[in-house]
């Protein structure tokens, strides 16, 4: 009964804001964002830990994987675009990845964190299952660069469409490459709601950022 519970009241959140946000079109009424707040909100005000909460929501948690493999087949659709473009594909992932390092580096110096936390935060920008399992190596705390990836994901999902217009990017090709390099599985989720081209493009995207982040964080220790 708890299992139904939790996971009708997680879905039904969600269908609910996703549900608004066709109908208003507001960035900050991403249905990733809205809901997850409302959820968390709910959750405290009952007094209900996280345990008891996953019980149900579990479920959700193991279609996380799959739901990623999913985002293969539109890859496959679009991979003649993908080859035309692959130049500017890797050069805009390739920034996006200096500059994440860049930012994290230069602020770790600035405010003199300890080993430790700057280990947790420099995969902050790839996707959860790889995220984790680099921090784990870089020698990082897992749980807490998982809640940094999610706070980066669901600021890029509730200010990219924003920004992209505010700054005039209409390009399926940019908008997919920011928001898969940023913001990771919750961004590409994003960029599924703007099209099946952006969604594709942000996958390749968030699949390179993976891949180059860990290869660039261990070298970036080593120097250090």
């Amino acid at each position: 009964m708890t299992a139904l519970i939790f996971g009708g009241i997680t879905v039904g959140l969600y269908w609910l804001f996703r549900s608004l946000y066709h109908k208003l079109k507001h960035p900050l009424l991403s249905p990733i964002a809205t809901s997850g707040f409302v959820l968390i909100l709910l959750l405290s005000y009952c007094h209900v830990p996280y345990h008891t909460y996953m019980v149900g929501g579990q479920w959700i948690d193991r279609l996380l994987g799959p739901a990623v493999v999913a985002f293969a087949y539109p890859m496959y659709r679009h991979r003649r675009l993908l080859r035309l473009f692959w130049l500017p594909l890797l050069s805009g992932v390739g920034i996006a990845v200096l500059m994440t390092l860049i930012m994290v580096t230069s602020w770790a110096k600035i405010l003199k964190l300890q080993p430790l936390i700057f280990h947790t935060l420099l995969p902050e920008s790839v996707t959860t299952p790889v995220a984790v399992d680099l921090s784990r190596e870089l020698g990082g705390i897992p749980s807490l660069t998982a809640v940094m990836v999610v706070f980066a994901g669901m600021c890029g999902a509730v200010l990219g469409p924003w920004l992209y217009r505010w700054l005039g990017v209409n390009h399926p090709l940019a908008r997919g490459i920011g928001l898969g390099s940023a913001s990771h599985g919750i961004g590409t989720a994003q960029a599924f709601e703007e099209g099946e081209v952006v969604g594709a493009v942000s996958t390749v995207s968030m699949t390179l950022t993976a891949l180059v982040t860990a290869g660039v964080s261990i070298w970036i220790l080593e120097i250090l």
